[in-house]
């Protein structure tokens, strides 16, 4: 058995007991654990106290997308700028993070979940343009075996693969027009902040950016031909030195911005204490379709992306 069909073998057990360990309902009535309301019985599974903490560990490995060889820190350091691992109660969803681990490259991560029990889904984003922004560009991969149980017991050989394809890009020419304007940050304490240029219905970024140690002045020179573009700040703080769906996002309150008609000054980008929601990246692409065979009586069937070949890694 290769490396890699003992990868997909022991992480379906690792699938199977976490499972075993995600509360369910416990009977059949209407008035349980499956609304909002604490239905008062004992020993039901409202009443379970969340564990004080999981350890979720396990090693992140990069691949090139093409031909499936895992890449050396130094291949990942050409295509990439750094790797964030999250524990998130939804895969779809980075805004709401349960606990991350922010790494350089490829490698071991250890992340501590507390006061949370089950399920949970492990993702990791590689900041693909080196830009410091987890943005709709970069690239997130899911664990195989989402979801997990947070029950208190390690989660240990949590292996998570990301494909990588060369670093390439394009950008807009010529880059003529000059936003300015001030950030401010609105009961919040000061920090790292990013400042970005997007699309102009906020589906795609960022385009541009600028780093400021603190809340300030900033400008950022854009290209006249894209007409216009919104802009948003970013604090990072949680100094993990990204600015991510999770942190507090603010936009400018003349968004849409005009760069077609020349420099603009005076736009104004307030951060507020609370969570928008930015360009992000997609945790995973829904592959569907049906399953057929002759003669199956009884057992599991699973059905998994690799790639290329059947004992190959598994995404």
């Amino acid at each position: 058995m290769t490396f890699r069909s003992l990868l997909l073998f022991f992480g379906l057990a690792l699938l199977l007991s976490a499972s075993d360990c995600i509360p369910t309902d416990d009977d059949d009535m209407s008035d349980d654990d499956d609304v909002s309301d604490d239905d008062d019985m004992s020993d039901d599974d409202d009443d379970v106290t969340p564990p004080a903490e999981t350890v979720v560990s396990g090693e992140v490995i990069a691949v090139d997308r093409d031909t499936g060889v895992e890449l050396s820190p130094a291949d990942f350091a050409e295509r990439a700028g750094g790797l964030i691992v999250y524990a998130l109660p939804d895969a779809s969803d980075l805004s709401e993070i349960l606990a991350k681990d922010t790494l350089e490259g490829p490698g071991p991560y250890e992340m501590t979940v507390t006061d949370h029990l089950g399920p949970i889904d492990v993702v990791v984003v590689a900041d693909e343009d080196s830009d410091h922004f987890i943005e709709n560009s970069d690239i997130a991969r899911a664990y195989a075996f989402n979801p997990l149980a947070a029950a208190g017991e390690p989660l240990e050989d949590v292996d998570l693969v990301i494909d990588l394809p060369p670093r390439g890009g394009s950008d807009c020419s010529p880059r003529d027009t000059t936003i300015s304007g001030d950030v401010i940050l609105d009961g919040l304490p000061d920090g790292p902040i990013g400042v970005s240029t997007n699309s102009a219905n906020l589906a795609w970024g960022p385009l541009h950016h600028q780093l400021l140690e603190g809340a300030g002045p900033y400008s950022i020179v854009e290209c006249s031909s894209r007409g216009s573009v919104a802009m948003l700040g970013y604090l990072d703080l949680d100094g993990n030195g990204y600015f991510e769906p999770s942190d507090p996002i603010g936009e400018a309150g003349a968004n849409p911005v005009q760069v077609d008609l020349g420099d603009v000054s005076g736009i104004q980008i307030t951060i507020p204490d609370g969570v928008s929601s930015p360009p992000s990246p997609p945790a995973y692409v829904a592959l569907t379709g049906t399953v057929a065979y002759d003669s199956f009586t009884t057992g599991d069937i699973l059905v998994y992306a690799g790639h290329a070949t059947t004992d190959s890694y598994v995404f």
